[in-house]
């Protein structure tokens, strides 16, 4: 995207309409402050630092200002340190405060090196130890950042400086070099807690780092702002000397904004090629707008609107650095709860939390977080920028905590309370379920289908008590809930039966127990295994491994045949046929001796062998015994190889089907009458 003409238009909106608007602002000088005071509008113009005489005032006022800041630090240098007489000039007393800086520093060094060699070898937790080490590695590399500014700072206060020129400003700048050096060490720590190390690393790469100096400019520009704001109140300077300082601090912060615009590194940080529209047209606005932002104070500074400019430039500033720190700090917490979409659940709650839950808690909490963070700054940023804070939490407030509609009163954050309630409730009941059937009730009973039925009715239980708290933090009246359910049973009527008859069929279930959990049923001429049973409808997995999802008034209505009712045993029976004229007893006893030598049959009840019929074609034996259901379709065909092998080792032959056909011929000469 071209931003040359977007630029342009700015830079002339900017040269004819700033002069033209300057005396119609409210807050100018003919405005009254909240106060009832009369202040000078930040649309007041001044002398132009581009102007010849301007110049040649600020250069004569800088000169001057020197030379009392000069004399000041020279009286500084030459004041006896505090105590006794003992003449020891102030340098010499700033030179042992050095040196005692430099040893600090060295201690620091070494401690902090032999903390973080423990903390790294020691058992702590990675959440813990990452952190941890990041903090004692940035005091390590900027100990003498750090102790040699403490060490002046209590050197100065020491010899009372704050009271000469020289002290106050010496004191300021070292206490915001410090502020700087520690800013920008504790950076990674700030932006991602779980992982200092690889932020740091990724600072480092090119694109990111060309970014990561930009912004660690505009810091220290804004602490030399600071600074300047300082001087100004300790050497009140004259209207071309502020004026020459305004434009090149605005030339200096509009350099470091452009270099922020680096296109190749915020490509690079949103995805490249694999970024989506959305953010590629955020990037896209983000460059545009922060350009023009850079222009403006540069512009107003040199057109003589200094107020304005360095109400821009402050703020700009303040506003830069805190949505890199903010969207830093913001990406780092959702990068490190993302963490926790692979980790595995606890032990504890592996029967309940699943991974893919985890992951899913985890994708909604990150981005909830980052949600936060982000609007906290865009509050802070409108305080910034002045804007009425109270005025639009007035408006906000009605929305969040309640208005009223048709008599009754609804608030956003009651609503989201009880969808919150509800989240919980659910969350809750299928936990206690777990529990329940797989961790209480097994302690006091065997039986699966008992286990599941109090498990569904306590995790039901949980669930309508959630149901009814959400209602009741929404701020509807429970007073008002037979409305409700006549209102429901009109919907019943109409267009609700089936599922009412279903729920009613699933409580039969759970309280009569026809079928069970584990249970294996002959549903429709298909054998199915009951997996689970809820409230509306029961989940069979068929011997084919298909799932079915059967309505529960269909298992109340209907005949279903259950083989596990009351045991696990089912009764096989084998039809056998022998050729006529075979030893019948000799068949009944091969019968018995495959049945009895079969693991799987059981011996109580014991198998039996009956001579059921003298067929067409054979002697028709029948085969009776008992299994279990898990060997009910192995056994019989089991027991068929068993009887053929020993049939054919005695001989007996198991026949076909015969016929004899007769065919009678006639005489030609027959008469057919």
């Amino acid at each position: 995207m071209r931003l040359r003409p977007l630029l342009l238009a700015a830079l002339l909106v900017a040269l004819v309409g700033l002069p033209a608007i300057a005396a119609g602002v409210p807050g100018g000088p003919s405005g009254e402050s909240e106060e009832g005071n009369t202040e000078a509008g930040l649309l007041d113009r001044g002398p132009s630092p581009l102007a010849p005489a301007t110049l040649a005032e600020a250069t004569e006022e800088l000169a001057d200002h020197a030379t009392t800041v000069g004399a000041s630090l020279g009286r500084l240098a030459t004041r006896e340190a505090p105590g006794e007489r003992t003449g020891i000039a102030a340098y010499w007393f700033l030179g042992g405060g050095l040196a005692l800086g430099l040893l600090a520093g060295v201690a620091v060094r070494r401690s902090t090196r032999g903390a973080t060699g423990r903390i790294a070898a020691s058992r702590l937790r990675e959440r813990w130890k990452a952190p941890a080490v990041g903090t004692l590695t940035a005091l390590h590399n900027r100990a003498w950042s750090l102790t040699i500014p403490a060490a002046l700072l209590v050197t100065l206060e020491a010899l009372h400086a704050r009271t000469s020129l020289a002290g106050a400003l010496a004191v300021a700048a070292l206490l915001l070099f410090a502020l700087y050096r520690l800013a920008v060490g504790l950076f990674p720590i700030l932006g991602r807690p779980l992982d200092p190390a690889g932020l740091e690393r990724r600072l480092q790469c090119p694109p990111v780092r060309h970014l990561w100096r930009a912004g660690r400019g505009l810091l220290a520009l804004t602490l030399l702002g600071g600074f300047l704001f300082r001087l100004d109140h300790q050497i009140p300077l004259e209207a071309p000397l502020r004026a020459g300082g305004q434009f090149l601090f605005s030339l200096a912060v509009l350099a470091l904004l452009w270099r922020l615009r680096d296109r190749q590194a915020w490509w690079h940080i949103v995805g490249g090629e694999t970024a989506s529209p959305g953010r590629r047209l955020l990037l896209a606005t983000g460059r545009g707008v922060l350009a023009v932002a850079a222009l403006v104070p540069a512009v107003a500074a040199g057109l003589g609107y200094h107020d304005l400019s360095i109400f821009i430039l402050l703020n700009l500033l303040l506003t830069v650095i805190l949505a890199l720190a903010v969207g830093t700090v913001a990406a780092g917490l959702a990068r490190g709860l993302r963490r926790l979409e692979t980790a595995a659940p606890p032990e504890t709650l592996a029967g309940v939390v699943s991974a893919r839950h985890i992951s899913r808690t985890s994708h909604v909490l990150a981005l909830l977080v980052q949600g936060a963070i982000l609007l906290t700054g865009f509050v802070f940023v409108l305080g910034l920028w002045g804007a009425p804070l109270g005025a639009i939490w007035s408006g906000v407030a009605p929305l969040l905590f309640g208005f009223e509609v048709g008599g009754h009163r609804i608030s956003l954050v009651a609503l989201i309370a009880a969808v919150v309630v509800l989240v919980v409730a659910f969350q809750a009941g299928r936990w206690s379920r777990r529990r329940l059937r797989d961790g209480l009730l097994p302690r006091f009973t065997e039986d699966a289908g008992l286990r599941n039925s109090i498990a569904s009715l306590g995790y039901y239980v949980v669930l309508v008590l959630g149901v009814l708290l959400a209602i009741a933090v929404a701020g509807f009246d429970l007073t008002n809930l037979a409305i409700i359910a006549g209102a429901l049973s009109v919907g019943i009527g109409f267009g609700l039966q089936n599922v009412v008859n279903n729920f009613v069929s699933g409580l039969i279930l759970l309280f009569e127990r026809p079928i069970k959990v584990g249970d294996v049923i002959d549903y429709q001429g298909t054998w199915a295994t009951v997996e689970e049973i809820k409230v509306r409808s029961t989940h069979v997995r068929t011997f084919d491994h298909a799932d079915l999802i059967v309505p529960n008034s269909e298992l109340v209505s209907s005949t279903v045949t259950n083989w596990s009712h009351s045991s696990d045993v089912a009764r096989v029976i084998l039809n056998v046929h022998v050729a006529y004229g075979s030893d019948t007893t000799r068949v009944h006893d091969l019968l018995m001796q495959a049945a009895t030598e079969h693991a799987a049959i059981a011996a109580e009840p014991e198998p039996t062998v009956l001579f059921r019929d003298f067929g067409e074609s054979a002697l028709e034996f029948q085969l009776r015994c008992f299994t279990h259901l898990d060997h009910y379709l192995s056994a019989p065909s089991e027991l068929r190889f068993r009887i053929d092998a020993l049939f054919r080792e005695e001989g007996i032959t198991i026949p076909f089907p015969q016929r004899d056909v007769h065919l009678h011929e006639t005489s030609p000469d027959a008469n057919p009458a």
